[in-house]
């Protein structure tokens, strides 16, 4: 079932969203990785690009959750997330992007796990910390 809101929803949906991000605006870029076929068939990453500059906000999530209701069948069991990222309905976020995150004092990045088909008036992207390693892993 497709759901189609009206145009008074959506401008109101979009203000809401824009008042959210502005309560605590975080402007980071993104590094999105790029991929290259593997001979087997599979994929590896070979490197990274940064994605430009964009203001959203993150608003952390406790234990596993995440919104079920819509899965497709390519998802599968999504694991853990710990944030989620609200960003505008046009924003350029991927599965698998990163942003550099400082957390608690541990260092490593926030990794995106799962990014909503549903972008009416706004971007929602579940997030996880990952800590890296003292050796940079």
């Amino acid at each position: 079932m497709t759901v189609v809101a009206n145009n008074t929803e959506v401008r109101v949906g979009r203000k809401n969203t824009l008042a959210m991000i502005a309560k605590e605006p975080i402007t980071k870029s993104f590094r999105r990785p790029v991929f290259e076929e593997t001979q087997s068939g599979g994929q590896r990453i070979t490197g990274y690009q940064t994605v430009p500059e964009q203001t959203f906000t993150i608003t952390p999530l406790s234990g596993q959750v995440w919104d079920r209701s819509d899965p497709t069948p390519d998802e599968g069991r999504l694991p853990d997330v710990t944030e989620q990222v609200v960003g505008r309905w046009d924003m350029d976020i991927n599965k698998l992007d990163e942003i550099p995150w400082e957390q608690d004092g541990l260092v490593g990045y926030l990794k995106v796990l799962h990014v909503s088909r549903l972008r009416n008036f706004r971007t929602s992207a579940l997030i996880k910390f990952m800590q890296e390693e003292p050796d940079g892993s």
